[in-house]
């Protein structure tokens, strides 16, 4: 053959193998985020919520057997989102209630003390209490706390981390061996109100602690009145200022307010949040596997993200 003709013959059979390796490159390039992605969610880096709430107005001293019902449901919840916070569950007890109790399983991250325990507290003089718990993470707490942070920094943490000698143990802290990963530490309900650290330069011992800290997102959750549209328009504005992947619960009352609760999500749905209402109840959990462990006949919903 002529020798433009053996060139073209090589550059023909040259040409397959090029396009076949630049394929395999692009595979081997483009896999491992496909599969790495759902791992974000599924993997340690998450904690968990869950909780009960009752619709119906109750105070500290008038539980009823049903109300009970509450504080245990929560107890069956958490260890099904052990997986999810290994380090530490925390609940609410009867701080709004005997009929409203919030839940959170802990992997502590940005501060591995019991600073950073959950639910996180805010209170004052009035008798007014807010409760944060959250799964995920907030990417703009400092700014949120340099705007909207308290000047005096009045907030608390569950601080009374004692240790549980069983998975499905009842919300009341008890003392037993140092935690595991079978038994993490189990925080009791402390809302006293102390300082976190607020020298400049200071970190938080939680991004979380930016919203239990955020002025006009408790002025409205304790406002006296029934919320407005207006009310509710501001509430979705401060919510739309969380720059994060984030679902989170948020409790709060005051003695002239209806205790109130507030379930979110961040814009893009990367946390997940599970609800159902049932017979005056609203139940909520980060996990389907913690609802249907009620053994309830739940229409159970995602939580729209935003």
């Amino acid at each position: 053959r002529s020798p433009t003709t053996r060139s073209n013959t090589t550059e023909f059979k040259l040409i397959p193998t090029s396009v076949r390796l630049a394929s395999a490159t692009l595979a081997l390039l483009y896999l491992p985020t496909a599969k790495e992605q759902p791992k974000k969610e599924e993997g340690e880096n998450m904690c968990g919520i869950c909780g009960v709430w009752s619709e119906a107005a109750s105070t500290t001293d008038d539980a009823t057997p049903d109300d009970e019902l509450v504080a245990r449901q929560v107890a069956v919840m958490l260890p099904r989102l052990h997986r999810r916070g290994p380090d530490a569950r925390g609940t609410s007890g009867s701080a709004f209630g005997p009929s409203k109790v919030l839940g959170h399983t802990r992997l502590a991250i940005m501060d591995p003390s019991a600073n950073g325990h959950q639910p996180l507290y805010w209170s004052d003089e009035r008798d007014s209490l807010v409760a944060v718990t959250v799964n995920g993470e907030l990417y703009n707490y400092r700014d949120l706390l340099a705007r909207y942070g308290d000047s005096a920094a009045a907030t608390s943490a569950s601080t009374s981390a004692s240790t549980s000698a069983s998975a499905s143990a009842s919300t009341s802290a008890s003392a037993s061996a140092p935690p595991t990963e079978s038994t993490p530490a189990e925080v009791s309900p402390d809302t006293t109100s102390r300082s976190f650290p607020s020298a400049p330069g200071s970190p938080p011992c939680s991004d979380s602690q930016a919203l239990v800290q955020h002025r006009l997102l408790r002025s409205l959750l304790l406002q006296p009145t029934n919320l407005d549209a207006s009310a509710h328009a501001q509430l979705a504005s401060l919510l739309r200022e969380l720059d994060g992947m984030f679902a989170l619960a948020i409790a709060a009352r005051a003695p002239s307010s209806p205790t109130r609760l507030l379930l979110a999500r961040d814009p893009f749905g990367i946390k997940p949040l599970f609800w159902a209402r049932q017979r005056g109840r609203v139940y909520f959990a980060s996990e389907l596997c913690a609802l249907t462990a009620l053994g309830l006949s739940l229409d159970v919903r995602e939580l729209p993200p935003g």
